[in-house]
């Protein structure tokens, strides 16, 4: 469901006289759920009802830690609201009520006569237990009759079992909120002066949102601020290095704030930046933090992590060393000419710069390293296939495309049997800007593709065998886990025995099973989930058939009734996932 649909459906609900549900926004925190209601849902009520026939309030349960707390926010959000309101858009009921001192229950009597819709944001920052405040709002929508637009990140919520439960009878539908990171991208450079420096911005900006996936606007917004006034001290129109800065500090920004860099990690680079010879790091210990981000953000069309060292301050401190950043710069356009460039940089680029023999050299030197099976990065190793079977085909090097096909083919089944292929997540697309038309070029990566996909998919399924095994011993770790192995529109069910299934769950207790069910009803619920669990359906149906046959057997007691309740939501799952 895009944002547009999203919206369209959340107005249907807004204009229903009797709505007996809520609806429930999640995404990731700084993703922009706020933002979506204010600027959107919130702005288009006022634009659809001018004459106040549906009207908003919001509060927030960020560190609310009783049911008094939340009374009393509302009783503020209401008074406000009535401050804020004009006469004109106030109803006789509503103006008499004005006038009295507000309390809880004409708080109440005011959102009915004035058909308010009450955001409720902040749901998985409460301090209080989760049923509890779920009890209380459910209060409000089926007793009070109040709409309500809940917004969370689901996934940072305790206790998922007992959240998932109670969700069911509060929530009529979930909606997953994902921004629209071009409109962000082109807002944030629609706000800036220094148009000049944002001429690649687009392109920059793909090239990292493909790899990190962040969706988090704060974080992004404030790279774009540091950017913006890094560039009020570079004194030069060199595109290249505004792009290398852009795509350092949004690399370092979102690291730093999802938690993989520290100020310790921070100075471990920074150390290392200062250290290396050349102004790109091309090799760290493996498992260091610098390793780590060089293998994610910077390979393909980057060398290595560029010394802009003067940044680390400003987005730890918010303090930027001037005289630092015109070293960098002036450091980085040094480094960026061919007379600091290394042969093998040349073998890579500029080959035309080498000679015969130092081409020759290099490409032996290369065919060892991978025939010892030393280079196990798949992105690594097709950028050097497609290098040796450009020189071989042009016959820029001694070696023969067969021979070459030999040393990658043998190299590779080395890997794959220690299972030692670094794969990362490879984006297939950029790989295919420089391919060869030579035969065994196209096997090396056909090799390397099928290496990866059947390592990512033993991966998948063992992490989902031991995911689902959990319901054996620790039920209420499963819940949890899977919802943070974030599976919910893969179809990853198609992987797992049903047999082997059913077992543990016929085995589990009553109250496990009816869990279970109530996951299945969850997992299930979107309107177009046949889009993406459809390859589930044969799974379900095996289920169903050994639930049945189990029933056939065991009629009576609360295991029969909760297999029953099971074999209900299996039915209608099924049903969700049948085209005809």
């Amino acid at each position: 469901m895009n944002l547009k649909e999203m919206e369209d459906s959340i107005k249907l609900y807004i204009r229903d006289m009797h709505p007996e549900y809520s609806l429930l926004i999640t995404g990731e925190w700084g993703s922009g759920k706020t933002y979506f209601w204010e600027n959107v849902i919130q702005a288009g009520v006022y634009i659809d009802y001018p004459n106040g026939e549906r009207n908003t309030t919001y509060i927030s349960l960020y560190g609310i830690q009783s049911k008094i707390e939340i009374d009393q926010l509302i009783t503020v959000a209401i008074s406000d609201f009535l401050r804020l309101t004009s006469a004109n858009n106030v109803t006789s009921a509503l103006s008499s009520l004005s006038q009295k001192h507000i309390d809880l229950d004409n708080a109440h009597e005011i959102m009915r006569a004035s058909n308010i819709v009450l955001c409720v944001d902040d749901l998985e920052r409460v301090k209080m237990p989760i049923d509890t405040v779920l009890g209380y709002l459910n209060k409000l929508v089926e007793h009070e009759h109040i709409r309500m637009i809940i917004l969370c990140d689901e996934s940072k919520i305790e206790n998922l079992d007992v959240y998932t439960v109670q969700k069911e009878k509060l929530v009529g539908y979930t909606f997953r909120y994902v921004p629209d990171m071009d409109a962000v991208v082109n807002k944030l450079i629609a706000g800036t002066s220094k148009k000049h420096a944002y001429a690649n911005t687009k392109k920059v900006f793909d090239e990292y949102y493909a790899i990190s996936k962040c969706n988090n606007i704060r974080t992004i917004s404030k790279a774009f601020s540091i950017f913006n006034s890094v560039c009020d001290y570079i004194s030069i129109e060199n595109i290249d290095v505004l792009d290398s800065i852009l795509y350092f500090t949004l690399v370092i920004m979102n690291e730093y704030k999802s938690g993989l860099l520290n100020d310790k990690s921070i100075l471990e680079i920074a150390t290392h930046l200062e250290a290396s010879s050349s102004f790109y790091l091309f090799k760290q210990d493996e498992n260091s933090v610098t390793r780590k981000i060089v293998s994610k953000y910077y390979h393909g069309n980057h060398n290595g992590i560029p010394k802009f060292g003067s940044l680390f301050n400003y987005i730890l401190y918010g303090y930027l060393n001037t005289k630092l950043l015109d070293d960098n710069v002036s450091k980085y356009i040094e480094d960026k000419s061919i007379k600091v460039r290394t042969q093998e940089e040349l073998f890579h680029s500029d080959f035309w710069l080498l000679s015969d023999e130092s081409m020759t050299t290099i490409a032996k030197a290369f065919l060892e390293e991978i025939a010892g099976a030393k280079i196990k990065n798949a992105v690594t190793l097709i950028n050097l296939a497609q290098r040796l079977f450009f020189f071989s085909k042009e016959r820029l090097i001694t070696q023969s495309p067969v021979d070459i096909e030999n040393g990658f083919i043998a190299a590779l089944n080395v890997l794959r049997a220690a299972g030692q292929l670094e794969c990362n997540k490879i984006l297939w697309t950029p790989l295919s800007f420089n391919d060869v038309d030579l035969d065994e070029y196209r096997s090396v990566k056909a090799t390397i593709k099928l290496i990866c996909d059947e390592m990512q998919n033993i991966g998948q399924k063992e992490e989902v065998t031991q995911t689902f095994s959990l319901l054996d011993n620790e039920p209420d770790e499963f819940f949890k886990r899977f919802y943070e192995t974030q599976h919910a529109t893969t179809p990853v069910l198609s992987d797992i025995d049903a047999n082997w299934l059913f077992n543990i769950i016929i085995k589990s207790s009553p109250d496990t099973i009816l869990k279970f069910q109530n996951w299945v009803d969850s997992r299930y619920s979107a309107s177009n989930i046949i889009d993406f669990l459809e390859a589930e359906k044969s799974f379900l149906e095996i289920v169903m058939s050994y639930v049945a046959s189990y029933l056939s057997e065991h009629t009576s007691g609360i295991k029969a009734y909760s297999v029953r309740s099971l074999r209900n939501g299996l039915a209608s799952a099924i049903q969700k996932l049948s085209r005809n």
